[in-house]
């Protein structure tokens, strides 16, 4: 008898299918301080929906923000903070959450560089998500916050840059990996119907900013394009609004007799409207990241009209460039595109075709390469393949001097205005 039950039980064991145990998710946290409306929040919602998709991937937003927006995918968990206790309170999700990897963004605050370090020291995996160009820290004169933020690079498991020039900037500084890493687009171009481009307004998105936005600068501009064309152009100025200096562009607009042309919108949830209706989109940053305006205002076919920014890959094509802080030569393309329409789609479709260079799936795919990689180790970090194809390093070195001297510039020009008054 017990024979048989033996022969039984090794029967069953025999043919029972065998159960594998099912591999825990990596659990990846992005950590966006303030959760208001802008490119890095879209950027995260994105990503956040796209990678909670790929099997073996759990999600977590973790911000200060307690009014999120109702867009974050209902597979994403958000997890809330206190600013005060930021580091303590992400030290607590790390090991409550067993989270595998922190993503870091917040690259223009201090508490990014403790936050990476600290996290670091209890053995976390994090990557550093620059949002900005290094060229940041020349214009804003950020030298100490720089110096940290090398520090704190440094210790990162891998750096994402928006740009191939920042990327071999931060391989060299860092000695460790830093890749590109385009931004995910918020819509499929075939999806957007073009703009019409027949009225004649001219668009500027961007938060009310002296330093990098400069939003009086449009208002300028206007005034040159209709006293050469005699055009009657409206500039819509969409942006998070600072009150001093908005106040200070009324003041411009006041000097430059286009008051009435002239719209402060402040800050809008929904821009579809004033793209739709816009036939110029223009840009006055003297620095970017990989501003998402202009990959927008692409699939919109609205020509756009932007100071140089050699390294920033969205505006290598499809967009009219002129020299830093050249007015006369800005104008005057605007001029141009607003005397015909037909140019205006011509120019507008040269951006349509430039965003084929962006593939939404491409990105997810090496975003999963690269958190596959960082579990693992640096050295396969650095083996991922590049996005697109590599920058030379005499290319690297001349933006660079460039932009220095752009920067320098800059600075200057900035203190001449608050000493003349000019600007409060």
């Amino acid at each position: 008898m017990i024979s048989i039950l033996l022969l039984s039980f090794q029967t069953q064991v025999q043919f029972q299918p065998q159960i594998k145990a099912k591999a825990p998710k990596t659990r990846i946290a992005f950590v966006l301080m303030e959760f208001v409306g802008g490119g890095m929040e879209r950027v995260t919602e994105l990503l956040t929906r796209d990678l909670s998709k790929v099997d073996g991937f759990e999600l977590f937003i973790v911000t200060t923000t307690t009014q999120i927006p109702n867009f974050i995918d209902e597979n994403v968990t958000v997890l809330n903070i206190n600013e005060q206790n930021a580091v303590e309170d992400i030290n607590k999700i790390h090991k409550q959450y067993q989270i595998d990897i922190f993503v870091c963004q917040d690259h223009w605050r201090d508490i990014n560089t403790e936050l990476i370090r600290e996290l670091k020291k209890e053995q976390a995996k994090v990557i550093a998500f620059e949002h900005n160009s290094f060229f940041m820290y020349l214009y804003f004169k950020k030298d100490e916050l720089k110096h940290k933020t090398i520090a704190a690079y440094k210790e990162a498991d891998a750096v994402i840059c928006l740009s191939r020039t920042d990327a071999k900037i931060w391989q060299v500084v860092r000695a460790k990996a830093a890749l590109y890493m385009p931004n995910l687009l918020t819509f499929d171009p075939k999806e957007i119907t073009p703009a019409t481009l027949e009225h004649k307004n001219i668009l500027f998105i961007g938060r009310y900013d002296l330093v990098q936005k400069r939003s009086h600068i449009p208002i300028q501009i206007l005034q040159k394009v209709n006293e050469m064309g005699k055009h009657n152009a409206t500039l819509q100025i969409l942006g998070n609004q600072n009150p001093e200096y908005q106040n200070f562009c009324q003041k411009v607009a006041r000097e430059c007799g286009v008051t009435n042309n002239v719209q402060f919108l402040g800050y809008q949830q929904d821009v579809q409207k004033y793209l739709q209706n816009a036939s110029v989109l223009i840009m006055t940053s003297q620095f970017e990241g990989f501003p998402m305006i202009v990959a927008e205002a692409k699939a919109y076919g609205i020509p756009i009209v932007l100071m140089k920014m050699e390294y920033c890959e969205i505006t290598k094509q499809g967009v009219i460039q002129v020299e830093k802080n050249d007015i006369d030569n800005m104008s005057n393309e605007i001029n141009k595109l607003l005397n015909t329409v037909e140019y205006r789609r011509t120019k507008g479709n040269e951006g349509r075709e430039s965003l084929k260079m962006f593939d939404n799936k491409l990105i997810i795919k090496r975003w999963t390469q690269l958190i596959k990689a960082v579990m693992k180790s640096e050295e396969k970090v650095q083996k991922i393949i590049p996005y697109g194809e590599e920058i030379s390093v005499e290319d690297v070195q001349r933006i660079f001097a460039e932009e220095t001297k752009a920067s320098q510039d800059f600075v200057k020009y900035v203190s001449n205005m608050t000493s003349t008054g000019w600007y409060p």
